[in-house]
């Protein structure tokens, strides 16, 4: 066997062993009733979570959903679902570092009903988010405060680089935590957690801004490609690897996942969402 065969086996043997996951952004979006939604059916989460391993919950991020809705959640999707909140905006704020726990514990109060579909929670911050002393308490204390009232992994999406310290990493694993790479910034593989690795493809709002989803996405299938390839060199002893994609990304996110779906099925990957029918 030559060293090429050799290097291939190897990658394949070791894609075989991780556990990818795709998945995008949310579900409800207008333009997908042409291009994905089929036009007999009422509710599109059923539908969708049939198709796509896990979503993001984008409305979390700026309100805490009811028990009914969260309810409806749970019914409509089967038990290998998994679902990642948007922790509250005002939870995370940085304005003032405070920690309001009252909030903390109605915020995961009201996913109960979601039960073990309710994996990971992402924690967004900005880009002025620098670390410094004052910051990490916070960021630390947060996710403690957090540990309390949820068991599930903290994603912390943390964009300016100064957060990617292995001390950082470290003390994020202490408490479920892990940093969560995107296209813009991706995690170096010295900064990542040993199990978890959650990457969004998030895209450019000044480039694909909403008003123009569908219409002519950009192709990114070469970016597609590149980002497939960068989860084929992911460490072998990481467990599961999270791919979000947004509509952001190039105007069409189920495109986007599906393209993603059959280039890790080509590297002979092994993945949930989006597949390919052999």
């Amino acid at each position: 066997m030559t060293d090429v065969s050799c290097l291939f086996w190897w990658v394949c043997i070791t894609l075989a062993s991780i556990m990818i996951y795709i998945g995008t952004t949310g579900w409800d979006y207008k333009f997908w009733n042409k291009s994905f939604y089929p036009e007999s059916i009422d509710k599109k989460l059923p539908f969708y979570s049939e198709i796509s391993a896990f979503t993001e919950l984008r409305s979390t991020y700026t309100e805490i959903p009811s028990e009914q809705k969260v309810l409806n959640w749970f019914n409509a999707t089967p038990e290998s679902f998994i679902f990642v909140s948007r922790l509250l905006r005002t939870i995370i704020d940085t304005n003032d570092l405070s920690i309001n726990e009252s909030l903390i514990e109605e915020f995961f109060s009201a996913f109960a009903p979601l039960g073990n579909k309710h994996q990971m929670t992402l924690l967004h911050f900005p880009m002025k988010f620098q670390k410094n002393e004052e910051t990490e308490t916070f960021l630390y204390d947060l996710l403690t405060t957090v540990g309390k009232a949820y068991s599930g992994q903290l994603l912390v999406e943390a964009p300016n680089r100064s957060w990617q310290k292995i001390e950082v990493r470290d003390e994020l694993a202490k408490r479920s935590a892990c940093l969560v790479g995107n296209d813009r910034r991706p995690i170096p593989s010295l900064m990542r957690d040993k199990s978890v690795y959650y990457l969004r493809l998030m895209g450019d709002k000044r480039t694909v801004p909403r008003d123009e989803f569908g219409e002519n996405p950009l192709d990114r299938d070469d970016d597609i490609h590149s980002w497939a390839d960068h989860i084929k060199f992911i460490d072998s002893n990481t467990e599961a690897v999270f791919v979000a994609i947004d509509n952001h990304f190039s105007g069409n996110a189920i495109a986007d996942s599906k393209l993603m779906a059959t280039t890790l099925q080509n590297i002979n990957a092994s993945y949930k969402g989006f597949m390919v029918p052999n």
